[in-house]
């Protein structure tokens, strides 16, 4: 089905559902006017904008069980050096998570879990070479509207379970070195490359079981290739691709270790498609979707409990976010 759209919004970007059913993502709208992110609940139907302010340009990330979303804004008028970690809720709305105190003059808000414990970077450019940003990977004191490192190291903490372990990975070199990360949270941390075989891998979900989803980049440079990391097991694969195609991304992951994302068709034109994983099987979307007459099924971002599956595609010439819900 298709979620709709924001008053004014010519294209929806879904990003992350919930075990409710609720969907995050961003709206987009004629330029100049900034990107709305919104939540959709399936109960009523309704989409709503998040935004602190109509003109703040905001990215939402995650969602938990309690309707609580994160992400990152960049206030109206400001540079793109200004992005604030943000985090919205049903009660109290919409409020900035603040930064590392001293130096540290940004943020971002990567993933929050059902404990409402919020990770992501904090960073600061360089007074002398200005293009050059130092990242610190961070848990977010909500209240007091705060970003407290939990390592010093060019990193992020990108993904946080209900326990409260925290994956991140390092920043020196984001396509050919960028290495999967476990951090304490105390300021320890722990490569997990070497159970990867060595391999740099970009983390993009984490279920509760300890199972890691994300990509490694490819053979060659624009290319990616879908891998799944258990922590439990130390059982690392590589997902493969849809037959004719050459990449893959994985991009969310349930409790069950169903795995969505989207597999690359070859050059010139690096087409994409929405994919399943399901005990070891690799699955094109549309062939699977019963009413799906006009659609094409571009990428799939998250998967919940239920299996119901939260996407991007194109329907009737426009790009618009589909939920996907198994028969």
């Amino acid at each position: 089905m298709d979620i709709g759209t924001l008053p004014g919004g010519i294209a929806t970007r879904a990003r992350a559902i919930n075990n409710l059913g609720q969907v995050v993502g961003r709206v987009q709208k004629t330029w100049p006017d900034p990107s709305q992110a919104f939540i959709w609940d399936p109960t009523t139907g309704v989409m709503q904008s998040i935004n602190k302010d109509p003109g703040d340009t905001v990215v939402p990330n995650a969602i938990n069980d309690s309707s609580v979303v994160v992400g990152s804004r960049l206030p109206a008028g400001a540079g793109q050096g200004e992005w604030i970690g943000y985090i919205w809720d049903p009660v109290n709305g919409g409020q900035d998570l603040g930064v590392i105190p001293s130096d540290f003059e940004a943020s971002y808000g990567l993933d929050v879990n059902n404990a409402g414990q919020v990770v992501g970077k904090s960073y600061y450019t360089d007074p002398v070479y200005p293009l050059i940003a130092y990242y610190q990977p961070v848990v977010f004191d909500v209240p007091n509207q705060q970003a407290n490192s939990i390592a010093f190291l060019s990193a992020e903490a990108s993904l946080i379970d209900d326990s409260g372990m925290i994956i991140g990975r390092k920043l020196f070199d984001y396509c050919n070195g960028s290495g999967l990360l476990l951090l304490d949270g105390m300021g320890g941390y722990t490569d997990l490359s070497p159970m990867m075989g060595g391999k740099s891998g970009i983390p993009e979900d984490l279920n509760e079981n300890g199972l890691v989803v994300g990509w490694i980049p490819g053979s060659q440079y624009y290319l990616t290739d879908a891998f799944s990391l258990d922590l439990s097991t130390g059982i690392y694969t590589e997902l493969g691709y849809l037959p004719g195609d050459i990449g893959s991304i994985a991009r969310g992951t349930n409790d069950l270790g169903q795995v969505v994302g989207n597999s690359t068709g070859p050059t010139p034109t690096l087409v994409s498609r929405a994919f399943l994983y399901d005990q070891g099987v690799l699955y094109d979307l549309a062939d699977l979707v019963v009413n799906g007459a006009g659609w094409t099924l571009d990428v799939a971002e998250d998967v919940n409990d239920a299996g119901e599956i939260v996407g991007v595609g194109t329907y009737q010439g426009v790009t618009r976010s589909f939920v996907l819900r198994p028969r």
